[in-house]
């Protein structure tokens, strides 16, 4: 199995970094980014890895 690159994927990380950066900015050390901020990605990735997969199959 296969994971292609998309560009739907890129931007979508983009933004979560972007706003987890923020997020840091504004409340140094604060645990409650790194617990969203991981919840986002990890549910943009299990959302979108079986859907490419399926389409690269």
């Amino acid at each position: 199995m296969r994971i292609e690159y998309h560009p739907a994927i890129e931007q979508e990380l983009r933004d979560i970094i972007h706003y987890y950066n923020q997020c840091l900015s504004a409340y140094p050390a604060a645990a409650r980014c790194h617990y969203y901020h991981g919840f986002c990605l990890q549910n943009l990735l299990t959302s979108l890895l079986p859907h490419y997969a399926q389409t690269q199959a």
